[in-house]
């Protein structure tokens, strides 16, 4: 009787599997062809940009890899079923496991070979493609260069850890889990057939399954006394809550455990090689049951016991030795163990003498915040709802005049999306509305009477003090996924160029004549792109003429990533105007996670702050690093999109490393133009890493190290409420103590945990003339009372008139913005500068310049201008003066400040004018104190106007249109004295 607990196994007719054969065929096929017009049409992209030698080596180097481990893998699972199965026994033993067992054989036998080979391929599939998505781990190591540096344990070369350890450990981890693999299929088969029992008379397993076990586990122990030989160089890159590296019970436990038990994996290794020819299964039990045992106690139990009595007891001695080997480590790997420390005072009284000889960073104060103005610069620069600017804009500089200007720039860039909906089709997005046009901007230290940007590059066609030849911007951040431009000479430009209200169609356009881009007007390129994108009008449009070029890949930093795919990039391109071209300059980054001893970073944590709430990179994922350089410095053109990527280190090891893979990729700084170093900044990204790490490893003591007493925090920023984030660092031209003028920096504070005065000042220099790199940190003593930005901040909240003013500014139809705080060492103590901006909150507005915080010690000021900020802070002594313009009446009359533009708010108005009188009722007492009575005149002068704007705000608010009686200013005020 059929025994119904027993599957059977009723295949379909052939007539039946035909059409779904078919359809199988077809998947394939149509998957193969979308696959190799994938891997053309990408081997064109990089023909194009000239860097098709790099694409070649890499799809060579990852089918070797995906050949050879497809290959072992897919051998060794095959050989390991073909095995067993050869050493099956001849008959099938009795028992009731092997008669439930006798319908599966009986199904599997006709398709055996089939079952056995689609395994091992597939299989070997799954190992191919894990080995060649590693093929950077391969190239480094045949092609790694030496860093110059060894360890201090075991004295390798850094090179060792960074280029041969990880192709160790991956060739570790893929030997053992083949090997896991070929058992597990060894096993099923034996047990199928009968070579393996689990239950019954007699031996469990056969002779041939014997040997076949006993030689596949005595490779699995040689291996295994590999990956502890590995394990000893893993000890170097560990960490854990107090530091990277080996540390006491590392050095003095669990470094000899491991030695131990490589030798005694060996020793395994043989038993179990041995017991093939013997199969006596109770000496390879014991020992491998006794490495177990042995690993528990040498690797576990003695290292815990050695913590708990010897090391815990005295710890902070114990560990001295190794924190001082992760605090040399890591501040050679991050690029920091030659900053310039200077002890600093910071008075909370202002030298005047030497405020004198500052005048560089206080003519140079940024008033401008890029991360405020890009709807400023949307409304009044904008032109067209298809064109764009960065979210947060760019800080540059540039050469105006005789002297150096700080710059707030942003590239017009094409925004599609911008259009109307009925204009959103194929042709206006990927045939007529294809590139941006010119660069606007404005001064970093000045706005104009009314608050916005004093602009120095404008418009359309451009205008102003940057000669820009080629304004067009075909390449760019915003730019579309993929553009059709060009066409046959004479015929008739299709491409939007710009607005042109002279013309009779009201724009002027344009033909991309440009070297960059893909040709298309061949039929197969059409049919290749078509089907790339998945797009028939590709192929159908009469718009897609022979002279047509397709633009794709067309981000600067997705360019620049493809190129060279091993960089890390920073994620805050910029433009420049260099040569009549508009040009992005993209940082990039050579990092690793392998070096010894240094403490490791998030690269993503490190660089988001309450401006880039989130990161966005290319290339290499957001990974933590413990070593970066700034390698390379890379320029696109916007244009036609060409890059160049020059070695700004040129004997980084990496990038050594890299350049000898790929050959002629990296030009050499020698070949930069003197124009493009101009324009070099310090990174970012790279700058908020080293301020990250520097925050502990200032502190360059062991014994202090461990304590954390003297650890600082980078404090979040106090001028984005409600918002998660450290403060960014800023760009600015800054004279540092002791410099002789200004040079443009990046620089940032730190204050100590859990308190909110400050604890040092950190400039980097970003000029390639002036000490490129040079970091400069000014430690305050630890007793001090200078307030840090949260504190700075929170003065200027809880002052009386600064709170009372900035309550009514909010109130209605308005809302204040709080400008970038800056932190400035000057006059032997720290200046802290705010702007502060209004903007309506109904309508399509934008931010405007209206009044300057600024704040010294712990005096605050809240002014209509910086002038008139720096001399009420610093006083009439000081050189300062409130803004003054030309005088309109006789001569030697002391002229009145005009009162500025109205805001439209009667109540934002009177709040201004009321702030105006305090601040000139507080310079008229000044100037009579110092018996300065022309600042005295002129102080009175500001005061009479600012009353009648007040008077003029008080009517239109009680909704009286009758004209302002010119007021009488009273016997108190005449004397100084606040009626």
């Amino acid at each position: 009787m059929e025994d119904m607990t027993t599957p059977t196994f009723n295949l379909p007719r052939r007539s039946q599997r035909r059409p779904a054969i078919l359809l199988g065929i077809i998947a394939v096929i149509l998957i193969s062809l979308t696959s190799l017009v994938g891997y053309y049409t990408d081997w064109l992209w990089f023909k194009s940009v000239g860097a098709d030698s790099v694409y070649i080596k890499i799809l060579l180097f990852r089918i070797a890899l995906f050949s050879a481990f497809f290959a072992i893998t897919a051998l060794a699972i095959w050989s390991s079923l073909a095995i067993a199965y050869r050493l099956r026994p001849p008959f099938s033993p009795m028992g009731t496991d092997q008669l439930g067992l006798q319908r599966y054989r009986e199904n599997l036998d006709p398709i055996r070979k089939v079952v056995f080979i689609g395994l091992a391929l597939v299989l070997g599939f799954l190992s191919g493609a894990s080995a060649s998505s590693g093929w950077q781990i391969w190239v480094q190591y045949f092609n790694g260069q030496p860093f110059g540096v060894t360890d201090p344990q075991f004295n390798r070369d850094i090179g060792f850890f960074a280029y041969e350890f990880p192709l160790y450990r991956t060739v570790a981890s893929f030997l053992v889990s083949t090997i896991v693999l070929s058992l597990i299929a060894a096993a099923a088969i034996h047990y199928l057939y009968g070579g393996l029992r689990l239950q019954g008379l007699g031996p469990r397993a056969t002779k041939g399954a014997q040997v076949q076990f006993s030689i596949l586990f005595g490779l699995l122990f040689v291996i295994k006394s590999f990956a502890y030989w590995l394990d000893r160089y893993e000890l170097a890159l560990q960490q854990d809550g107090l530091i990277v590296g080996l540390k006491y019970v590392d050095v003095n436990a669990i470094l000899p455990a491991k030695t131990l038990l490589m030798y005694l994996s060996l020793i395994v290794a043989v038993i179990f090689f041995i017991n093939a020819i013997r199969q006596n299964w109770l000496f390879p039990i014991i020992g491998a049951g006794g490495l177990f045992a042995i690993a528990i106690l040498v690797g576990g139990a003695y290292p815990a016991l050695l913590q708990q009595f010897v090391v815990r007891p005295t710890e902070a001695d114990r560990e001295a030795p190794f924190i001082q080997r992760n605090i040399d480590a890591t501040v050679t790997a991050y690029g920091i163990g030659d900053i310039q420390r200077e002890d600093y005072a910071a008075s909370t009284t202002p030298d005047l003498e030497l405020l004198a000889t500052q005048q560089g960073t206080l003519d140079a104060i940024r008033l401008m915040d890029p991360a405020l103005l890009s709807p400023t610069y949307r409304q009044l620069q904008q032109v067209r709802g298809y064109y764009s600017f960065a979210d947060i804009l760019d800080i540059d500089r540039y050469p105006l005049g005789n002297e150096t200007r700080g710059t707030v720039i942003a590239a017009r860039e094409i925004n599609v999306g911008g259009l109307p909906p009925q204009q959103q089709n194929w042709i206006n997005q990927h045939v007529v509305y294809t590139h941006g046009y010119g660069v606007v901007a404005a001064y970093d230290n000045v706005s104009t009477v009314e608050g916005e940007p004093a602009f120095f590059a404008t418009d359309i066609p451009p205008k102003g003090l940057l000669d820009i030849e080629q304004p067009r911007i075909y390449f760019g951040e915003n730019s579309p996924d993929y553009s059709v431009v060009g066409a046959p000479a004479g015929a008739e430009p299709r491409e939007l160029d710009f607005p042109d209200d002279t013309s009779p169609t009201g724009q002027t356009n344009n033909t991309y004549s440009g070297a960059g881009g893909i040709p298309v007007g061949s039929l197969i390129n059409k049919i290749l792109f078509a089907i790339k994108y998945q797009e028939p009008n590709i192929i159908l449009s009469d718009l897609v003429n022979p002279a047509s070029k397709i633009l794709e890949n067309r981000d600067p930093r997705l360019r620049v990533s493809l190129i060279a795919p091993w960089l890390t990039l920073d994620g805050d391109p910029y433009p420049v105007v260099v040569d009549g071209r508009i040009k992005w300059m993209v940082d990039g980054y050579t990092t690793t996670n392998l070096y010894p001893y240094s403490a490791r970073t998030s690269f993503e944590a490190a660089t988001v702050d309450s401006v880039t709430n989130q990161i966005s990179q290319f290339g290499i994922a957001a990974r933590n690093i413990n070593y970066v350089r700034n390698s390379v410095k890379a320029t696109v053109d916007a244009y036609d999109g060409t890059v160049d990527i020059y070695a700004w280190d040129e004997n980084e090891p990496l990038l050594k490393t890299w350049s000898n893979a790929f050959p002629g990729i990296i030009k050499p700084l020698s070949e930069m133009p003197e124009d493009i170093k101009l324009h070099v900044r310090y990174p970012e990204d790279l700058f908020k890493i080293q301020r990250e790490t520097l925050s502990r490893y200032h502190v360059t003591d062991a014994l202090s190290f461990y304590s954390g007493q003297d650890f600082w925090v980078i404090p979040d920023d106090p001028t984005r409420p409600g918002s998660v984030g450290k403060q960014p660092p800023y760009y600015l031209q800054l004279q540092m103590p002791g410099e002789p003028a200004p040079v443009f920096s990046l620089t940032t504070t730190f204050a100590p945990t859990r308190r909110q005065t400050l604890a040092s000042f950190m400039a980097v220099s970003s000029d390639p003339n002036n000490n490129y790199g040079q970091i400069r940190l000014l430690q305050l003593p630890r007793n001090t009372v200078i307030p840090g930005p949260i504190q700075v901040q929170n003065n200027f909240e809880s002052d009386p008139d600064v709170g009372a003013l900035l309550n009514l500014l909010r109130r209605g139809g308005s809302d204040v913005e709080l400008g970038n705080l800056l932190s400035l060492p000057v006059a032997g103590g720290l200046l802290y500068v705010e702007p502060v901006y209004v903007r309506a909150v109904a309508g399509d507005s934008y931010p405007i310049l209206r009044r300057v915080l600024a704040s010294f010690g712990q005096r605050v000021v809240f002014e209509e201008d910086l002038e008139s900020a720096l001399a009420a802070l610093f006083g009439p002594q000081s050189g300062f003066t409130p803004s003054q313009p030309e005088a309109d009446g006789e001569e030697g009359e002391a002229p009145a400040t005009p009162p500025p533009t109205s805001s439209g708010d009667p109540e934002i108005d009177l709040a201004l004018a009321l702030a105006d009188m305090r601040g000139a009722l507080e310079r008229g007492k000044q100037a009579l104190e110092n018996q300065d009575f022309a600042a005295y005149g002129r102080a009175q002068a500001d005061l009479e106007a600012a009353l009648e704007r007040a008077l003029a705000a008080q009517r239109a608010i009680d909704g009286l249109d009758s004209p302002v009686v010119e007021p009488e200013v009273d016997e108190e005020l005449d004397t100084g004295t606040p009626a």
